[in-house]
Formats: structure tokens, sequence, C-alpha cells
């Protein structure tokens, strides 16, 4: 139950929200606006000028991309099946794992690649499997590594994150805000109780 007196004084509705689930909510809006901004810089909606894709393919290491397919899946509302491409191999060896394109996937299909680590060789081979079967691809990768150039090449649209700020913040969602650090100097003798600061 929320205790409506916290409404009436900022620092303790502050100290309330140890998860800084009201700044979240706030900022919401903002984030909206410039996913929309930048998701219009990137080409996205001149992605797919032939209309909407037969099935969405998700790919990419780690649960970042299970949650983007499942978004999607949401989102879409059943109008457009969207499937998560799990990887195989050894997951802790870097590069050592690799994906591959159910056998149905063609040209009426949209591959999105969740690819943090642009020098990642198993989404590469992911991507050119795909424009050897003439799906979309569109890649979330930093600029500049192999991934990207895999994306460029297979004439599909690579779109650098925004922020790295958001990662920190993801790694951080869940656990508490630590407390405040105590007070030091002069201060610190003073007493709360007291009005006038002297124990």
């Amino acid at each position: 139950m929320l205790d409506e007196s916290l409404l009436d004084a900022p620092e303790a509705l502050a100290g309330a929200d140890r998860f800084g689930l009201l700044r979240a909510v706030a900022e919401s809006g903002a984030r909206v606006r410039t996913a929309a901004r930048g998701a219009a810089e990137s080409g996205i909606p001149e992605l797919t000028p032939d209309g909407r894709p037969r099935a969405v393919l998700v790919a990419g290491p780690g649960p970042a991309a299970a949650g983007v397919a499942d978004l999607l899946r949401a989102l879409s509302g059943g109008s457009c099946p969207v499937s998560l491409i799990q990887p195989t191999g050894v997951a802790p060896v870097p590069g050592a794992l690799r994906w591959i394109l159910p056998g149905w996937a063609g040209p009426l299909d949209l591959l999105l690649v969740a690819g943090p680590d642009a020098a990642d060789p198993g989404l590469a081979e992911l991507v050119e499997q795909s424009y050897r079967r003439g799906c979309a691809v569109v890649a979330v990768t930093p600029a500049g590594g192999p991934l990207a150039d895999a994306v460029v090449q297979a004439r599909g649209l690579p779109v650098p994150p925004r922020h790295h700020r958001l990662r920190r913040r993801i790694r951080r969602r869940g656990r508490p805000r630590p407390p405040p650090p105590a007070p030091s100097g002069p201060s610190s003798s003073r007493c709360w109780c007291s009005p006038t600061g002297s124990a």
C-alpha cells in the first residue's frame, strides 16, 4: 500500500523507491521518443518496402535475444510469428556459439540479430546464411566490426547501439540502491532528533 505522506516529502519518496522505478517511469517518455527518432534516422522504416515479413527470426548470445523475441511476440499480437534461434556450442568460450537458420527461412522472413560483440564469428556466419536464403537482416551491433561489415555485405541494416548506459542499468536492475554515505566532518556528530543539531 502507498503511504500518501510520502508524496509530500520528495526525499522520503526517493528513499522508499529502492529500485529507482519512479525515475525510470519518469524517463520512459523521453526514451520512447529517442528510440523512435533513432529508428527513423537509422533507416528502419525503409527496411521492408514490400510489407510485413512472414516471420521474424531473432538471434544473439545471452538472455537479451530471448527478451527481444518475447517483446516482439507480445507486440505483434500473433499477427507475425517470432522465433528465437537457439545457439549451439559452448557458451563460455568466445566465438564458440553457432546459429543455424530453420529450413523454412527464406526471402519473406526477417532476421534480427542482437550482437553485443561486433567480432562474433557465429553471428557473422548466420548473416551470411540469411543472405544466401534471401532473408532481410537487421543487426543491433557496434559499428566497425566484422558483424556490422557482414550485415552491410548482405545488404542488411546495421544499427549501432545508441547508449551504452542502458547496459549498465540493466546489470544493476533488481539490486537495491546503496545507502547514502555517512556524513563526515563536524556535522557528523549532530543528532537527527534535535532541531539545533546538538546531542
